[in-house]
Formats: structure tokens, C-alpha cells, sequence
């Protein structure tokens, strides 16, 4: 001991080696070392083990009822420790480390350093800078700060771990985790448990009242957290995530992104370019958006996954789904119950006032539901499907396929090829359309089913069936109930303003009628069956056959027949008729 020196010691075993200055080391009852002092050193032990080594400036050490190690203190230090087991190691400039009722790590503190631990298991550990570290009532973890670095941790749970150059990490009455803060950043938690990790550049993480996870932002990046449960996880870039009175997980954010969500139960998951998900007061679905995405969602439950390219999806007052859009997609729904999948290329998907399904398009492709109940399934090409005020199934259209539904209760099922479905005022099925197709109806109940081929079916004001047309077929139905059934080959079946069935035409036939009763039935070979301004049947004709009736009643024609065969015998006389009428 060199200098004004004292060295008291009661009751223990103690060592006190090399001090210099004016010194003072006094131990109580108690296991102490106190090596290496130099300057104005003070080192106080008592009722505890205590090791306080190379103490260097106008330093002071003590250590109160507990087992603590103060070593390597530079500089104007003061080491205190009370009632505690503590250990406050390496501090180096104008450090202070006060640690009571607690078991505290305070290690490697450089610069102008404080680290303050009271009632608390704590852990400060590598300060550079003008850094501070204060614990009270908690569990805390304050690792590796550089820079002007702040951590302050209350009544919690608290991890502050790897903050790099103006950095803040604020924690009161809650579990927090503060990791890896490069840059100027900012982690504040209030009244919560909240993980705030690995945030690089000009960053701020704030949390209160809630349960957060600010995971991984880099970047200029900001992620607020209010009274909620938010889950805000790896941004990258210019990021922006705020949370408000909501359940919210804001995951994997790249670029220029923002994540910003009220009052709901919201996850906005993996966004990369400019992106922005933006959840009002409803629960909300944003999952993997890449490239210039916008999802938003106000007042409804919304799920928005896996967009591509320069997509967007907005989604108000309704419960929506709009998953897997690729390229330039766009999503839009408002007070609906909407569910947009797997869209493909150049897509867009509105939904309005309406429950409403798109499913797998494909291509350049369009869905618009307003006010309806709409189901658009399996899209291929480049496809078109608008539904307006009605119930809708649009499904499994490939090619260049336009399938549009007003005020109707409309299917259109499976069409291929160069396709056209459109339904205004009227319960109709298209079903099947294969080939360059058009299925046309208005203002009727009609169902246009399996054609094939370079196939027209277009009903207006009517109740029609046009069934399974082969080949390059067309069925025009006008003001009146009609049944057109299997026509195979290059088919015609047009009827207008009359009650007509037109069923099992094989060939090249074609069946019109007009403003009459008529039955054309299982017509076969190059058939033509027409009738104007009367009830008819024209019953089961092979092979060159033609049937026409004019301004009376057919079944006449039948009972001709039958007589003609009284005189001639069992005698074809499809030719001799067709001649002699």
C-alpha cells in the first residue's frame, strides 16, 4: 500500500494487494480481494465474498452482504454492490456500477458508462461510449451497447443485447428482449412483453401495453406497438410497422415497406419490395407479398397471401380471401365475403358488396364481382370474369375466356378455347364450352351445357336448355321455352317465341322454330328441321332429312302418314313425302 493508505479487516479472510494513492480498503466478515488499486481508490467489503481487482483513477468498490466481483475499473469508476450477487467487470472512463437486492453482471463498460441494477437479476454487459444501463425490479439483459447507448429497464423481464451507436432501449413493467440495435436506434417497451431483435440502421421499435416481437429490421426501420399483441419480425429497408390495440404479426418485410395495424387481429407476413399493409379494425391475412405490393384492410376479417409481382390488395367492411396473385395482380373487395386464389400474370380481382370466389387464374386475367354472390374458379389465359348483382359460378375457363354475369343467377362451367359466357337478368348454366365457345343469355332461365367445338349458345327472354352441342353447333333461343339437346356435328338449333324441343341432332342439322309448339326429336344425318306459327313434332328422322311446317298443327302429318302406309304397305315414304308436300 503506497500513500495515504488504510486497510481494515474483521473477522475474514481477506487480501488487499498493491494500492497506490490515497487508498482505503476495509473488509467485515467476509472472503474479500481487493487487488491493484491506483489513485484516490476506496474499496469497502462487508458480510459478503467480494473481489474487486485493478481499480485505476479515483475508483470506488463497495460491497455490501453479498458475493460480488468489481475488476479492471478505469477512470472516475465507482463500483457498488449491496445485498446482491454481482459482478462488474472491465469498466473503463467515468464508469459508475451501482447493483442492489439483485444478482447483476455489469461487463466491460467503456466511456462515460453507468450501470444501475436494483432487485433484479441483471446482466450489462461490453458498454462503449457514453452508455447507460439501469435495471429496477427485473430480470435483465443489457449486452454489448457501443455509442451513446441507453438501456433502462423496470419491474420486467428485460433483454437489451448488441446495441451499436446512438442507440436507446427502454423497458417498464413488462418481459422485453432488445437485440442486436445498429445504428440510431430505439427500442422502448411499456407494460408488455416484447422482443425487439437485431435492428440495424436508423431504428425505433416502441412498444406499450402488449405482447410484441420486433424481430430483425434493417434499414431506416420504425415498429410501434400499442396495447396489442404484435409480432413485427425481419424488416429490411426503409420499414414502417405500427400496431394499435390489435393481435398483429408483421413478418419478413423487405424494402421499402410499412405494416401499419388498428384494433384488429392482423398478420401482414413476408412483403418484399415496396411494399405497404396497411390493417383497420378487422382481422387481417397479409402473407409473402413480393415486389411493389400494397395490401390494406379496413373493418373485416381479410386474408391476403402470396402476391407477386406489382400487386395490390385492398380489402373493406367484409370477409375476404385473396390468395397466391402473381405478377401485376390486383386484389380489391368491399363489404363482401370474398375469396380471390391463385392468381396468375396480369390479374385483377374486384370484389363489391357481394360473397364472392376467384379461384386460380391464370394469365392476363380480370374478375369483377359487384353485388352478387359469385364463384369464378379456374381461370386460364387471357380470361375476363364480371359478375353484377346476381349469384354467379364461373368456373374452369382456359384460353382467351370472357365470362360476364348481370343480375342473374348464372354457371358457367368449364370452358376451353377462345370462350364467352355472358348472363344478363337470368338463371343460367353454361356448362362444358370447348373449342372457340359463346354462351349468351338474357333475361331467362337457360342452360347451355357441354358443347364442343366452334359452338354459339345465346338465349334472350326464355326458359332454354341448349345440352351437349358437338361440332361447329350454334342454339339462339328468343322469348320462349326451349330445349335443345345433344346436337352433334355442324348444328343450328335457333327458336323464337315458342315452347320447342330440339333434342339428338347427329349430323349436320339444324333446327329452327318460331313463334310455335314444336318437338324435334333424334334427327340424324344432314337433318333440317323448321317450324313457323304452329304446334309441331317432328319425331326420330335418319338420314337426309328435312322437316318443315307452316301456319298449322303437325300431328295431322303424322296420321297422313300412317294412312299412306295402308294403301302402299311398310314403305319408306320420307322421300315421297318430302317431295309430295
Amino acid at each position: 500500500m503506497h500513500g495515504s493508505c488504510t486497510a481494515k479487516v474483521k473477522t475474514s479472510t481477506a487480501n488487499v494487494i498493491d494500492m497506490h494513492g490515497s487508498c482505503t480498503a476495509k473488509v467485515k466478515t467476509s472472503t474479500a480481494n481487493v487487488i491493484d488499486m491506483h489513485g484516490s481508490c476506496t474499496a469497502k467489503v462487508k458480510t459478503s465474498t467480494a473481489n474487486v481487482i485493478d481499480m485505476h483513477g479515483s475508483c470506488t468498490a463497495k460491497v455490501k452482504t453479498s458475493t460480488a466481483n468489481v475488476i479492471d475499473m478505469h477512470g472516475s469508476c465507482t463500483a457498488k454492490v449491496k445485498t446482491s450477487t454481482a459482478n462488474v467487470i472491465d469498466m473503463h472512463g467515468s464508469c459508475t456500477a451501482k447493483v442492489k437486492t439483485s444478482t447483476a453482471n455489469v461487463i466491460d463498460m467503456h466511456g462515460s458508462c453507468t450501470a444501475k441494477v436494483k432487485t433484479s437479476t441483471a446482466n450489462v454487459i461490453d458498454i462503449h461510449g457514453s452508455c447507460t444501463a439501469k435495471v429496477k425490479t427485473s430480470t435483465a439483459n443489457v449486452i454489448d451497447m457501443h455509442g451513446s447507448c441507453t438501456a433502462k429497464v423496470k419491474t420486467s423481464t428485460a433483454n437489451v443485447i448488441d446495441m451499436h451507436g446512438s442507440c436507446t432501449a427502454k423497458v417498464k413493467t413488462s418481459t422485453a428482449n432488445v437485440i442486436d440495435m445498429h445504428g440510431s436506434c430505439t427500442a422502448k417497451v411499456k407494460t408488455s412483453t416484447a422482443n425487439v431483435i437485431d435492428m440495424h440502421g436508423s431504428c425505433t421499435a416502441k412498444v406499450k401495453t402488449s405482447t410484441a416481437n420486433v424481430i430483425d429490421m434493417h434499414g431506416s426501420c420504425t415498429a410501434k406497438v400499442k396495447t396489442s399483441t404484435a409480432n413485427v419480425i425481419d424488416m429490411h429497408g426503409s420499414c414502417t410497422a405500427k400496431v394499435k390495440t390489435s393481435t398483429a404479426n408483421v413478418i419478413d418485410m423487405h424494402g421499402s415497406c410499412t405494416a401499419k395495424v388498428k384494433t384488429c387481429t392482423a398478420n401482414v407476413i413476408d412483403m418484399h419490395g415496396s411494399c405497404t399493409a396497411k390493417v383497420k379494425t378487422s382481422t387481417a391475412n397479409v402473407i409473402d407479398m413480393h415486389g411493389s405490393c400494397t395490401a390494406k384492410v379496413k373493418t373485416s376479417t381479410a386474408n391476403v397471401i402470396d402476391m407477386h409481382g406489382s400487386c395490390t390488395a385492398k380489402v373493406k367492411t367484409c370477409t375476404a380471401n385473396v390468395i397466391d396473385m402473381h405478377g401485376s395482380c390486383t386484389a380489391k373487395v368491399k363489404t363482401c365475403t370474398a375469396n380471390v386464389i391463385d392468381m396468375h400474370g396480369s390479374c385483377t380481382a374486384k370484389v363489391k358488396t357481394s360473397t364472392a370466389n376467384v379461384i386460380d387464374m391464370h394469365g392476363s386475367c380480370t374478375a369483377k364481382v359487384k353485388t352478387s354472390t359469385a364463384n369464378v374458379i379456374d381461370m386460364h389465359g387471357s380470361c375476363t370474369a364480371k359478375v353484377k348483382t346476381s349469384t354467379a359460378n364461373v368456373i374452369d375457363m382456359h384460353g382467351s375466356c370472357t365470362a360476364k354475369v348481370k343480375t342473374s343467377t348464372a354457371n358457367v362451367i368449364d370452358m376451353h378455347g377462345s370462350c364467352t359466357a355472358k348472363v344478363k337478368t337470368s338463371t343460367a348454366n353454361v356448362i362444358d364450352m370447348h373449342g372457340s365457345c359463346t354462351a349468351k343469355v338474357k333475361t331467362s332461365t337457360a342452360n347451355v351445357i357441354d358443347m364442343h367445338g366452334s359452338c354459339t349458345a345465346k338465349v334472350k327472354t326464355s326458359t332454354a336448355n341448349v345440352i351437349d352441342m358437338h361440332g361447329s353447333c350454334t342454339a339462339k333461343v328468343k322469348t320462349c321455352t326451349a330445349n335443345v339437346i345433344d346436337m352433334h356435328g355442324s348444328c343450328t338449333a335457333k327458336v323464337k317465341t315458342s315452347t320447342a324441343n330440339v333434342i339428338d341432332m347427329h349430323g349436320s342439322c339444324t333446327a329452327k322454330v318460331k313463334t310455335s309448339t314444336a318437338n324435334v326429336i333424334d334427327m340424324h344425318g344432314s337433318c333440317t328441321a323448321k317450324v313457323k306459327t304452329s304446334t309441331a313434332n317432328v319425331i326420330d328422322m335418319h338420314g337426309s332429312c328435312t322437316a318443315k311446317v307452316k301456319t298449322s298443327t303437325a300431328n295431322a302429318f303424322n296420321q297422313f302418314v300412317k294412312e299412306m302406309n295402308t294403301y302402299f304397305g311398310k314403305v319408306p315414304f320420307n322421300n315421297f313425302i318430302a317431295l309430295t308436300w
